[in-house]
């Protein structure tokens, strides 16, 4: 599965695992579990992501 860094609004960059699905995107933040997105786009996939981190 693919990996990379996204930043969160503060900033701060965290790994994220990226998977695609017959639905979408879903995203999965390594050094959190649990901490888990989806969307129809990858685009709307990390963004959801950054707002979860963000909570």
């Amino acid at each position: 599965m693919p990996e990379r860094r996204t930043e969160s609004q503060a900033g701060m960059s965290y790994r994220i695992r990226l998977l695609a699905t017959e639905e979408g995107w879903a995203v999965s933040r390594l050094d959190l579990t649990g901490c888990n997105s989806q969307g129809n786009t990858l685009e709307e996939a990390l963004l959801y992501t950054r707002e979860a981190i963000s909570l």
